[in-house]
């Protein structure tokens, strides 16, 4: 914390000069983006995903990268600090870097501690040894998982096996018999995957595998697929994100009586948030307006002086955030003036420029 006084002199020498109010620079540590999970592994030609986010800033810009310096791998997605890899390969494992940029207040990007890729070969049973034969009949192919639910543009994936033969190909197809929907992948070796599932593939699937001896095919218990609408859920990602305080400005300010005053108040991202303003100490005056953040008080008197709290109000049902008070000075006509240093207080991250204002003509 630095704290910084504006000193306002007569250039004629006749008084004394005149302090302002001490102004205090609060620098906060940049916050680095999390990366969740902080390591992988994967087989060979599953997916894999990687999630990005910035505590406390939903609205910050996130971009993926590999630590060596690498391009990222082909059909590999970066959306919304999501980094999708649809069927990982030997040359996807390594480590990769979330990079976050606040495009509120700017400043240098901030890195993300390296997350972790590792990919696997799919293991092959050994068939040099004698011993080791096949069954003369398949078991029920077993299934992961039984349900899934995902958004609409969301990868999903099923997995089948046979514990009894590992590399046994299945097929997959709808439970009712119909052919897969173009969006969905069989790779005839158990995985069933949607790069971007779409609501027409909510269904119900089944794994099956020829019998050996002549018999029917035999099939899995059936799994479910369930799509939900990309807009239910941007307004659950929405609830979910911590909320941050309303933003006033300016944060101090002196007017003339019968001056008019205004304050603005707002929430980054958020231009339809519900913002309500009062005074902290009293009503409002009679002749002020709210408008869309805005507070106006046309004719500015001296009982309005005073600190006025922006209230964001939650129309989900949570608690409202209060902003932090916006101070009106009303300097009076006959009076002599004082400086006044605005703002009082103020926050900003490491490498960030400060600025402080001195009104010689304050209160």
């Amino acid at each position: 914390e630095f704290r910084y006084i504006c000193t306002a002199s007569d250039p004629m020498g006749y008084k004394p000069p005149v302090d302002s109010p001490v102004a205090r620079l609060i620098v906060r540590p940049a916050i680095n983006p999390l990366v969740d999970p902080p390591e992988q592994r994967v087989t060979e030609n599953q997916p894999a995903q990687f999630r990005c986010w910035v505590p406390g800033n939903p609205t910050a810009i996130l971009e993926w990268r590999r630590a060596d310096g690498r391009p990222l791998g082909h059909g590999v997605t970066d959306r919304n600090g999501i980094l999708s890899i649809p069927r990982a390969q030997m040359s996807d494992a390594g480590e990769y870097i979330c990079c976050a940029l606040d495009p509120a207040i700017g400043g240098a990007a901030a890195d993300s501690a390296p997350a972790r890729l590792y990919v696997d070969r799919p293991y092959i049973l050994p068939t040099e040894y004698p011993s080791v034969r096949p069954p003369e009949s398949f078991e029920k192919p077993q299934v992961d998982p039984k349900h899934q639910m995902v958004y609409e543009g969301d990868p999903a994936m099923f997995r089948c096996w046979i514990p009894s033969k590992p590399n046994a190909r299945v097929k997959w197809s709808r439970a009712d018999g119909t052919p897969l929907p173009i969006t969905a992948y069989d790779d005839g070796t158990g995985t069933l995957y949607y790069l971007r599932a779409h609501i027409s593939d909510a269904d119900f699937y089944v794994c099956s595998v020829t019998d050996p001896s002549g018999g029917p095919p035999i099939e899995s218990d059936p799994v479910e697929l369930k799509v939900k609408a990309h807009e239910r859920r941007k307004e659950i990602i929405e609830s979910q994100l911590p909320r941050e305080p309303p933003t006033v400005d300016p944060v101090e300010q002196t007017v003339e009586e019968g001056n008019p005053s205004q304050i603005r108040c707002f929430v980054p991202g958020q231009p339809n948030a519900i913002l309500k303003w009062r005074k902290q100490d009293g009503e409002l005056p009679d002749d002020a307006t709210q408008n869309e953040g805005i507070l106006y008080i046309p004719q500015t008197r001296s009982e309005d002086a005073g600190s006025y709290i922006c209230t964001l109000e939650d129309d989900l049902g949570g608690a409202p955030i209060d902003s932090e008070p916006a101070r009106i000075h009303v300097k009076q006509p006959g009076k002599p003036p004082r400086p006044v240093a605005t703002p009082s207080d103020q926050v900003v991250k490491v490498g960030e420029t400060a600025r402080f204002h001195c009104d010689p003509n304050g209160i």
